[in-house]
């Protein structure tokens, strides 16, 4: 699919608009080839210019060959630069106004956030440096919790439910003989009047019993709805809702270092497991208050916490640097890779684009497939049935 961006500009009759449309073609197609030079070879192609029925929007459509960047870092360095070319439409093109130049971001940025601010915030201050239009996180982390912050940009929204649903690891902190009404050091805490050690081996021995499925209940203070409401939020008028359980999986738990208080553990999880909860479990079988000390998420899916930038670097960054942005962007599909692959032909890819289904039976197994048309793009996520029909899931528009 090639790489898109929109022009607004008010225009009075068809002929000015064809005019304005060419003008703009030939134009951003002279400066944006030198612009090209700096990827290391290829070719930049403007391959149409369509205006809006109410004429105040331009679609320009970019398609890369042969070159050695992916289409988002490229798209992204355009977006970085999108001032400059828009300075430079108002003085070629002499419009009363210059039009103003988007090109949309796509693409995920892995952040390190840090314990000092909620998820949402770090969600909104990434979206501003990004200028982006359209960005959402893969999983929220408590406010106290640092770590891995997958955020995706554009298009690329259309697959963070996929890392919403993948396997998480974390480095936790367990404080024992305290209770927190949060679970962690942000509520009210308490110590318990019964303070009770326990030797390494008895903490080994109730850290492997919760290895495999565990039924877990989740705590108060989560964004779970019941009947509409947040309990958090009826946790605040002191509240206490019964919950039902929920079947987790702990597929990996290790004792890293035990000095009573403290606690320090690895836990690998699957979606939807509060380790603030776990924490708390953990005590109970120990005959101990416990909650939270510290925690920090290491990996989400295919990605881990060594990829990923902090914010105050991102934001260093932005100001250095109009590349190193869209270079910090990985292409969507990475967050799909245990996904099988399946190369389309440009005819096939387009009946998948138009909502046809494709007879792929003993090509793939039944299930999600990652999709790339013929320049080896990738386009969707597909769906195989069991009689070996192909239907597009998600398809992204890049």
């Amino acid at each position: 699919m090639p790489d898109q961006f929109k022009i607004f500009d008010e225009v009075d009759s068809f002929s000015r608009t064809e005019r304005i449309a060419t003008q703009i073609k030939k134009c951003l197609a002279k400066e944006l080839a030198e612009f090209f030079k700096s990827f290391g070879g290829g070719m930049l192609t403007i391959t149409d210019v369509v205006l809006s029925s109410d004429r105040k929007q331009a679609k320009v459509y970019l398609s890369f060959y042969g070159v050695k960047k992916d289409s988002d870092t490229i798209t992204n360095a355009i977006n970085d630069n999108a001032y400059r070319f828009q300075s430079l439409l108002g003085s070629s093109l002499k419009l009363k106004r210059t039009p103003v130049l988007n090109i949309p971001v796509n693409g995920i940025l892995l952040l390190d956030k840090g314990s000092d601010m909620t998820s949402n915030t770090a969600l909104q201050l990434v979206k501003n440096v990004y200028k982006a239009k359209k960005a959402g996180h893969t999983g929220t982390l408590d406010f106290l919790a640092s770590g891995l912050l997958p955020i995706c940009f554009g298009e690329a929204t259309k697959v963070s439910q996929f890392i919403l649903n993948s396997d998480k690891t974390y480095y936790a902190e367990i404080l024992f003989g305290y209770q927190s009404a949060t679970g962690d050091l942000n509520g009210a805490i308490t110590k318990d009047i019964k303070e009770k050690k326990f030797s390494t081996f008895e903490l080994l021995s109730v850290l492997a019993s919760f290895k495999g499925e565990y039924k877990q209940i989740p705590p108060m203070y989560s964004a779970i709805k019941i009947k509409g409401t947040s309990l958090y939020k009826l946790a605040k008028e002191g509240k206490n809702i019964e919950r039902k359980s929920r079947q987790v999986t702990i597929f990996k738990i290790s004792l890293i270092e035990y000095d009573y208080p403290i606690a320090k553990i690895i836990v690998k999880c699957s979606k939807g497991t509060y380790i603030r909860q776990l924490a708390e479990d953990i005590g109970l079988l120990l005959n101990s208050k416990a909650c939270l000390y510290r925690l920090r998420r290491l990996s989400s899916g295919p990605f881990h916490i060594d990829s990923a930038i902090k914010l105050k670097t991102l934001i260093c960054k932005a100001k250095d640097d109009d590349l190193a942005l869209a270079k910090l962007l990985i292409s969507p599909d990475l967050a799909l890779l245990e996904l099988p692959q399946l190369n389309l032909s440009e005819d096939d890819a387009n009946k998948l684009n138009q909502g046809q289904r494709l007879n792929i039976k003993n090509q793939t197994k039944p299930g999600l497939i990652r999709l790339y048309d013929h320049r080896g793009s990738f386009f969707a996520v597909g769906e195989a049935s069991e009689d070996g029909l192909l239907k597009t899931k998600r398809i992204l528009n890049v």
